[in-house]
């Protein structure tokens, strides 16, 4: 009996532990703002970290819980009951659940709660509240699920570190040390951290001082802010102060340095000094000074310096803007390449450049034209009379040679005018008086230039520009030019000299008889087409002349002429009537074509190939249908012959007559008919029926043409 009591009371106290380690979680009430109970649902709990990411945690009394998701039936916003580990009990302890709701009709999760935390054998989540911003979860054991807040006095008796610790908000704290390092650390009013009793750094609302500070790492200054697409951000400015004295009292002095982006996307980048204060400043090497190439050359490349950039300010108008100059080494391609110091005028000022060596007096340079034609001893002088002696020995005294240097460049010979003027002129003169010669001059006026022979004083004029036998004349690229083939004869052609293969263009083309007169070629005004002439001595016949053809062949329109024929169209499908007009053929009869008291023909045969029904047939000629008849019922052919007439000497009045051929009409009498139309404009010529819907009519054949 007593054996029986000792067992009961050891289950007593096993049996409240296991339930413990378990929290038994219900739910009756999951449902939409409107109180609509969910349907049919899922009800999920995942353990996880802080970090609301999934992990394995031991559960309370033993056993492994995998990192995946729990889930039971929701039905009518009702879940089934179902167990999970108590936090309080797991380990490591304190550990969050997601909980989500899924609505299984619509596939969507409706729910999501992450860092939920509770204790206790039952976990009633219609009655949860998730924890908000500030507010922080109870201690349980010796660890806090969440934040913690002491309202009282903290007290460390080991060590208190972290890897990875926030924002220490301190209202007073004092750390005890030894002697020297009491109240190292101050409250809000100010930090000071010492070292041997020393202030070695204090931080306060007018900043940071540091005692002789060293850096055994990189020193970053970052920038005031993360650029966006509409802006760009600096560095922090850094500054050193100095203190000199103005004459009456101490001034400071101070130089700053700040990375600036201008703005726009990967913008331009400056490392800017300024000064203020003292007068006089002064940016001062005191060693050599050197702009690097910022990569080696290579193989395959060389690699020029920076450009040194002097800036000024001008005013624009409106404005001031910078006037720009650069300096920078230019090197060539290739093995040991050549080197050049450039000095370039970048952007400015629209005014005259000028690059001033008055203050120098003589420039002199040991070659002119470096290279294979090396001229030594040459003196260019500025300012005074200018003395240029370049190349004596190969073109005698006053000889002068302009060349380029470098391999294969190429030189221009500038002449310009000054200020507002347009125009430049290079003359050629035939005398060694200046006053009484004759000169070849080219001009350039605005856009037009000009070659011509001029005359001063007593001087002759050039008559005569020659090209030189085998010489052509290129005509604005080297695919095109003007040559002479033989006497009295100039070819277009290819560009080459002799060439005709060329082709000459022009709307009029003026051919002056032997003796007198002229003959003028002229294309339309929409021209179009080849106009080939055959390879015989004849002569060509006009429209308005008076000729007679010989070894002619008129052919029809299957050779590309149409003689008297305007058009002809084959048979087509067969139509079915609609009680209604409807056109079999119809053409167009072109502005013009029919002159005065000239005449056409419209010829069309057809079929009435299916019913019986009585059928109106109509030839028209513009508006005026010039055959309209009624078939009388019955199947069968169809012809019309119809002539129309424009008037003598108009072309807007016609007259003319029918030939019509139908069931029930055979070769009908001559119906004489007018019509006002204008033939000097386009005239639609059309055939139509008319007919019910049980029938149907076949076009057979059709022909206009001209009678004149």
């Amino acid at each position: 009996m007593k054996n029986a009591i000792v067992l009961a009371i050891m289950l007593m106290c096993v049996i409240p532990a296991a339930a413990q380690n378990w929290t038994t979680v219900s739910a009756t009430n999951i449902t939409d703002l409107n109180q609509q109970k969910l349907a049919v649902g899922q009800l999920c709990f995942l353990g996880t970290d802080q970090n609301d990411q999934p992990i394995s945690f031991n559960v309370g009394g033993g056993g492994q819980v995998l990192k995946r998701a729990f889930c039971a039936a929701v039905n009518s916003g009702v879940a089934a009951s179902f167990t999970v580990p108590n936090p309080a009990n797991t380990t490591p302890s304190g550990i969050y659940y997601r909980v989500t709701v899924k609505d299984v009709n619509s596939g969507q999760e409706v729910l999501r709660y992450t860092q939920v935390s509770f204790t206790g054998t039952s976990f009633i989540f219609d009655n949860y509240a998730p924890l908000n911003l500030g507010q922080f979860a109870s201690l349980t054991g010796n660890a806090v699920s969440g934040n913690l807040t002491v309202n009282g006095n903290l007290s460390i008796t080991g060590s208190f570190s972290g890897s990875n610790f926030g924002l220490l908000g301190v209202n007073g704290l004092g750390i005890n040390g030894a002697t020297a390092n009491t109240n190292a650390v101050n409250g809000p009013s100010g930090w000071t951290i010492q070292a041997g009793g020393t202030n070695e750094m204090t931080v306060s609302t007018s900043g940071v001082t540091i005692n002789s500070p060293s850096f055994l790492g990189n020193l970053t200054l970052p920038a005031t802010g993360t650029a966006t697409s509409a802006n760009n951000f600096a560095s922090v400015i850094e500054s050193w102060n100095g203190a000199y004295w103005n004459g009456t009292a101490s001034a400071t002095d101070s130089w700053t340095a700040q990375s600036f982006l201008a703005a726009g996307t990967n913008p331009n980048s400056f490392l800017i000094f300024n000064h203020t204060g003292s007068p006089g400043s002064f940016f001062q090497v005191n060693s050599s000074l050197q702009m690097p190439a910022t990569t080696p050359a290579t193989a395959g490349s060389n690699v020029n310096s920076p450009t040194l950039t002097l800036l000024g300010n001008y005013w624009t108008g409106s404005a001031s803007n910078s006037d720009v100059w650069g300096f920078q080494d230019i090197l060539g391609t290739g093995t040991n390449p050549s080197s050049t110091l450039t000095i370039s005028r970048l952007s400015g000022s629209t005014g005259a450049t000028t690059l001033d060596l008055s203050s120098v007096g003589t420039l002199k340079t040991s070659a002119i034209n470096a290279g294979a034609n090396t001229v030594f001893a040459s003196v260019f002088q500025v300012p005074g009379a200018a003395n240029l002696q370049i190349d004596t020995g190969r073109f005698g005294a006053l000889g002068i040679r302009v060349q380029a240097i470098g391999a294969n460049v190429p030189q221009a010979l500038t002449v310009m005018p000054s200020g507002t003027a347009t125009e430049s002129t290079f003359r050629l003169h035939n005398t060694s008086d200046p006053l009484n010669t004759g000169s070849l001059q080219i001009d350039l006026t605005g856009t037009n230039a000009s070659i011509s022979g001029v005359g001063f004083g007593t001087g002759a004029a050039p008559t005569m520009l020659t090209l030189s036998s085998g010489m052509g004349l290129q005509l604005g690229a080297s695919d095109t030019g003007l040559s002479r083939t033989a006497a009295g004869i100039v070819a277009a052609g290819n560009g080459a000299a002799g060439n005709s293969a060329g082709t000459f263009e022009s709307r009029k083309l003026q051919l002056d008889g032997s003796t007198s007169g002229n003959t003028v070629v002229q294309s339309a005004a929409a021209a179009s087409g080849i106009l080939t002439l055959p390879a015989v001595t004849d002569t060509l016949v006009g429209q308005a002349t008076t000729d007679m053809l010989k070894n002619k062949t008129l052919s029809g329109a299957g050779s590309g002429n149409s003689v008297d024929l305007l058009n002809e169209q084959a048979a087509a499908a067969a139509l079915t009537g609609n009680s209604t007009d409807q056109t079999f053929y119809t053409y167009t009869l072109p502005a013009g074509t029919l002159g005065a008291g000239k005449c056409l023909e419209i010829e069309v045969w057809g079929n009435h190939s299916s019913g019986t029904a009585a059928v109106n047939y109509k030839i028209l000629f513009g508006a005026t249908a010039y055959a309209n008849n009624t078939a009388a019922a019955g199947a069968g052919q169809v012809y019309f012959r119809v002539h129309v007439c424009n008037n003598s000497g108009s072309t807007t009045a016609q007259h003319g007559s029918n030939i019509v051929s139908v069931p029930g009409l055979t070769f009908g009498t001559f119906a004489p008919l007018t019509s006002a139309e204008n033939t000097g404009a386009a005239v639609v010529i059309k055939g139509t029926f008319n007919v019910a819907s049980t029938d149907q009519f076949t076009p057979g054949d059709w022909v206009v043409r001209l009678s004149q």
